[in-house]
């Protein structure tokens, strides 16, 4: 994987469908790989959709493509430099 060089000795990687390398093959970088799961609050979620629709919390928008283009929003978060999320629209 390269992504173990250039992680800090002692550093630790979280992967997000990136694959997991081998335990031995971290180890000999001296990363730990680790995992975080993340549940919704629906408490949390309701104040987040306040925030933002009062304008307390803005979001950048990179790019809205519609549902059936999803290979379209692929495409463009691999082609990185983006300056907001990328949103796929699903109801016309």
């Amino acid at each position: 994987m390269q992504l173990l060089p250039v992680l800090k000795h002692g550093g630790m990687l979280i992967p997000i469908n990136l694959g997991h390398p081998a335990a031995s093959q971290a180890e000999a970088f001296g990363v730990i790989i680790g995992g975080k799961q993340v549940h919704a609050n629906a408490g949390q979620l309701v104040e987040i959709g306040r925030l933002i629709d009062t304008g307390q919390v803005r979001v950048a928008i990179d790019t809205i493509v519609p549902l059936p283009k999803a290979y379209q929003a692929h495409e463009r978060g691999e082609a990185g430099h983006l300056r907001g999320k990328i949103v796929l629209r699903v109801v016309e």
